[in-house]
């Protein structure tokens, strides 16, 4: 790839300079979440319950050369909630461009068997933590949403600034040779022009249509859609973008424990128009995506990455159609090759 189309790609998708926080990010989808942003340049702080975890994701982050830094919480309890902040803000200079909101928990079990402190912890997990760190992390949004211009800087005038950074980093190799030698230091990346982000986790179970995931995870999931359209809506003037991702399966420590089951895993296969389940890389790239300047102007969605299952609907196998096709039986599938003699050729 030629220095012009690398320097493109990263003025539009790059996250060069940007301080995001990811809780529970230790595993799985969050931890391939800190991965993703690290690699396109941004400094990541992950949290989860154990300080064993933290160590260890950390220090594979850094190996990776991601700069990265965390600190054990538990983001459910207040306590830990401030204690988390105050070790983000001192790392970023209490400025933070990125807040994703990736804790989440279920019990699987009928609505009328749930107990109240079950009913209390997936809210408290899947809910309310997400809307108290949203609510503590605001000044450090705003801040960084201003020191990027806050709403007003289009794709093209953040390119353009980008553009710019990228001639003074060209100019910065050779100051940093300087350095070397015992000259002056090359200067700091220039921070792309992003926008402050906030980005929840959600889930295909929200809906609209129901699936069988639990009421109660559904329910918080349900709420984290309908926080992300509200505080689009009332922080877009600010400067700080709203956004949710919604997986389906995807292939995680926890998610494998119940695909392991033959029957249970042919039915979410057959449920999937894609034909498998996702892949921990691929929710990060929608969260790497919504965080980017290149998606300045997005806000207030609900992204789903779920091999098309949200939008399959009722979706037999043709075989067991009357006619055995998809629309009208063989003979239209035939009349439409006849139509289009790329179809039978196997063009599409």
């Amino acid at each position: 790839m030629s220095s012009s189309i690398a320097a493109a790609a990263a003025a539009v998708y790059g996250l060069q300079g940007l301080k995001c926080l990811v809780t529970g990010s230790t595993k799985g989808i969050g931890l391939a979440i800190a991965e993703q942003f690290g690699a396109l340049g941004a400094s990541v702080f992950i949290c989860s319950r154990s300080v064993g975890d933290v160590e260890r994701a950390v220090a594979a982050l850094r190996a990776r050369g991601v700069s990265a830094d965390g600190a054990a919480a538990d983001v459910t309890l207040a306590a830990d909630r401030a204690a988390l902040l105050a070790r983000v803000s001192e790392a970023f200079g209490g400025e933070l461009d990125v807040l994703v909101n990736n804790v989440g928990r279920n019990v699987r079990k009928p609505t009328a068997d749930y107990t109240d402190d079950e009913r209390a912890g997936i809210f408290a997990t899947n809910y309310d933590s997400a809307f108290a760190l949203t609510q503590l992390c605001f000044p450090m949004l705003k801040r960084a949403a201003d020191a990027q211009g806050g709403a007003t800087a289009s794709l093209p005038a953040a390119a353009a600034a980008a553009a710019a950074g990228a001639g003074a980093g060209a100019a910065g190799a050779g100051a940093g040779a300087a350095a070397a030698a015992g000259g002056p230091p090359p200067p700091a990346p220039p921070r792309r022009r992003a926008g402050a982000s906030v980005l929840f986790n959600s889930s295909v179970a929200a809906g609209p249509a129901a699936m069988r995931s639990g009421a109660l995870y559904a329910s918080t999931k349900a709420a984290l859609n309908q926080l992300t359209r509200y505080l689009a809506a009332e922080w877009a003037p600010l400067g700080i973008r709203v956004n949710a991702v919604c997986p389906w399966y995807t292939r995680t420590e926890l998610a494998e424990q119940v695909l392991k089951d033959e029957t249970f895993r042919a039915a979410v296969l057959a449920g999937t128009p894609l034909g498998r389940v996702g892949e921990t890389a691929e929710v990060a790239a929608a969260f790497a995506f919504l965080a980017s300047p290149g998606a300045r102007f997005i806000t207030g969605q609900c992204l789903g990455v779920d091999g098309g299952y949200a939008s399959a609907g009722f979706w037999p196998e043709a075989s067991v159609l009357p006619g055995g096709g998809g629309g009208g039986g063989e003979g239209e599938a035939k009349k439409e090759r006849a139509a289009h003699p790329a179809l039978a050729g196997g063009a599409f």
